[in-house]
Parts: C-alpha cells; sequence; structure tokens
C-alpha cells in the first residue's frame, strides 16, 4: 500500500500530496556464497578419485552495497571430515613442496578467510585454492563440504559440494568342485605347509582370484 505525505507551506496551505514508499520491517539483504571452477562455473559436486581440484569461492548480493562489504568465510563443515594438508619437505625448504593429505576425507590448501565486495558492485570471487581429495577405497555414502559465512548487516546463504563415492562393491558368487573331507578347514591352515586342491576360485575384472573362505557366496569390495 502506497503512503502520502503532505507538503504545507509556511502559513500552513496545503501545496500539494506526494507519494512516500513504504517502510519495511525486519527484511534483511543476503550474501550468496558458491563454489566455482577456474572458469566460473557452478561446482556441485567433485569425484572422490580425481585427487585434487582447482577451485574458487564467489560471493555475490542482488545489490549493489554503497560501501565495501567483507564477509568473513567460516571454517568449512559438512559430513566429509576435513584433514589437515601436510608439506614432506617441510625441513627442506630449498625444494619444491610436496604436498599430501594424511587424514580426514580431505584437505584445502590456501581457502580463502574472507571476500571483499567493494562499493557499487554485486560479486567477487577468490583466487584459486586446491581441494585434496582421499580415495580410501571404502564403499560409503556421498558425503559433503558445506561453506558458510558472516557479513555485518547481512544473512549469508552457505553452499553445499558433495564428494561422490566411487568405489562399488562387486557380488562374487564362488563354486566349489569336489575336495576331501575337512579339505577346507585345512586349506587355512598356511603352517602346516600344504593346500589341499581345487581351492575355490573367483574371477573379478577378468582375473582369477584364490577364495580361502568356506562359504558358497561371498562379496568382494574393489
Amino acid at each position: 500500500m502506497r503512503r502520502l505525505g503532505v507538503l504545507l507551506s509556511a502559513a500552513g496551505l496545503v501545496l500539494s500530496v506526494l507519494p512516500v514508499a513504504p517502510v519495511v520491517v525486519g527484511a534483511q539483504a543476503a550474501v550468496t556464497l558458491e563454489f566455482v571452477d577456474p572458469s566460473g562455473n557452478a561446482v556441485t559436486s567433485v569425484g572422490e578419485d580425481i585427487s585434487t581440484k582447482a577451485l574458487r569461492l564467489k560471493a555475490s548480493v542482488a545489490s549493489a552495497p554503497s560501501s565495501d562489504l567483507r564477509v568473513n568465510i567460516s571454517a568449512l563443515t559438512g559430513t566429509a571430515t576435513e584433514g589437515a594438508l601436510r608439506n614432506e619437505r617441510a625441513l627442506e625448504p630449498w625444494r619444491t613442496p610436496l604436498y599430501v593429505c594424511p587424514s580426514g576425507d580431505y584437505c584445502v590448501q590456501d581457502d580463502p578467510f574472507s571476500l571483499t565486495i567493494r562499493r557499487n558492485s554485486t560479486s567477487v570471487t577468490s583466487g584459486n585454492f586446491t581441494l585434496w581429495l582421499r580415495s580410501d577405497r571404502i564403499t560409503e555414502a556421498h558425503e559433503t563440504i558445506v561453506v558458510s559465512g558472516t557479513a555485518s548487516g547481512y544473512t549469508v546463504n552457505s553452499d553445499t559440494m558433495t564428494i561422490t563415492d566411487q568405489d562399488r562393491a562387486i557380488k562374487v558368487n564362488l563354486s566349489f568342485d569336489a575336495m576331501p573331507e575337512r579339505g577346507v578347514g585345512e586349506s587355512l591352515n598356511h603352517n602346516r605347509g600344504y593346500i589341499y586342491r581345487p581351492t575355490p576360485t573367483a574371477v573379478v575384472g577378468g582375473v582369477t582370484n584364490n577364495v580361502f573362505t568356506a562359504s558358497t557366496s561371498s562379496t568382494y569390495s574393489s
């Protein structure tokens, strides 16, 4: 609903009726964070087996601020666990660093702590940072990395990136030929120095593998 303002002269006479913009109470502008690649394309997921991924972080607003807007980036969260990146050549500073991600699901190198949207601009994008991914060879659910932040006078919308698990379980059916009584049990005792033949075998990916088990079915994970 538009409100009307009354303009009075010094003598108290009504000169004109002017429209007044409505006052919105409780509304707050928002900053939106987004994972992007070096070309500016949104990144919503990465494969666990890719090892490293170059990323950037973008912050944007619908309307340009009248003064510089600083966005503080919080520690990454999500269902994936962040590890600590380590330089294996830390004691040899004259050599090219050799980084490894020894723990967790991923590590991050050179990620930004803050971004500043300049006055009269609507977005800013960080420089490149590197996401190091650890392939654990374990079949598991996909995991997430969530980036969030804070900005004075603004709400900050977070962004989520999914780490897709590329390991899969393979069902293997085992077949047994006739073998002597106690054959399977004794085949498990390597210390006796002998194994009854034939032993159960499984073909996975075109390769025949000996499988020492008393079960007629098993699951082989690769």
